[in-house]
């Protein structure tokens, strides 16, 4: 069910394509999930705050590879790199983010479709 206070702080009201078969989908979605059906609700659980990708291609390529479930030693072979590198590119990606694990840093790449 659609909770207003679930969303994040970064959500921002926007226009929604104006294609219909976009705003169709939403509002199946909306009346399937007992949701309030207004533009509003409909535009803030659709679109993020668009950010701009900050990381560099070797930590992107850590984070993918770990978002498949791949180990830092199965990584660390097909980029090159000692584990500890491996470690380090994504350090420096959870920095960059302002995240405080992996995980967070996976989900905001994958939100944001760098990866």
């Amino acid at each position: 069910m659609y909770n207003r206070a679930l969303e994040p702080k970064d959500y921002t009201l926007g226009i929604v394509d104006n294609d219909p078969l976009v705003l169709e989908l939403l509002t199946h979605y909306f009346v399937a999930s007992h949701a309030p059906l207004h533009n509003e609700s409909l535009t803030r659980w659709y679109q993020q705050s668009a950010q701009v990708n900050p990381l560099s291609p070797r930590e992107l390529q850590a984070l993918d590879y770990y978002s498949q479930g791949k180990t830092t030693l199965f990584i660390a072979h097909k980029m090159n790199v000692g584990e500890s590198s491996v470690k380090t590119f994504v350090k420096r990606a959870c920095k960059k983010l302002n995240v405080r694990s992996r995980t967070e840093a996976i989900v905001s790449c994958v939100r944001n479709n760098w990866i």
